[in-house]
């Protein structure tokens, strides 16, 4: 009647009279040709969530794989690498540099061992070698020479 149409043909309307609900014919149709179930609208929140899971999944493996590079990079075991090959002369060098370091490491010991303690190191000695990949059955004799140690 006037300048604006009766009605678009996008329009959507519904309207609830008492118990009885009206809903329009276009909203009837739409839902008479859609293939959209309950069924499919789960099927495709559950791609949609996987798929966001699987972007933030390789995110964090990217990160983490970048954190490890980092800290790869900085630890103590790449700085004690020397830059010099290896060598059968220098592999000789350094074990007999360690070789004399652990000789000072156990005479020192042996120095804070009297005679008591020597006999609690022998006995704890001997438990690990009898009781070898067993330890804990030597705990005794742990303690004791711990003990004698701190004395």
């Amino acid at each position: 009647m006037g300048s604006q149409p009766s009605k678009s043909s996008d329009s959507v309307s519904f309207s609830m009279v008492g118990n009885n609900l009206n809903i329009s014919d276009d909203i009837i149709k739409r839902l008479a040709k859609s293939n959209e179930t309950d069924f499919s609208r789960n099927e495709e929140s559950e791609r949609l969530l996987e798929k966001e899971v699987n972007k933030r999944l390789i995110q964090l493996e990217k990160e983490t794989l970048k954190n490890f590079e980092n800290h790869l990079e900085t630890s103590l075991i790449l700085s004690e690498i020397e830059p010099e090959p290896l060598s059968s002369g220098n592999l000789d060098k350094k074990i007999e540099t360690l070789e004399g370091r652990l000789k000072q490491l156990q005479a020192s010991q042996r120095d804070v061992l009297d005679d008591k303690g020597r006999k609690i190191e022998e006995d704890l000695l001997k438990c690990l070698v009898d009781n070898k990949g067993k330890p804990l059955n030597c705990y005794e004799y742990i303690q004791q020479f711990n003990k004698a140690v701190s004395q």
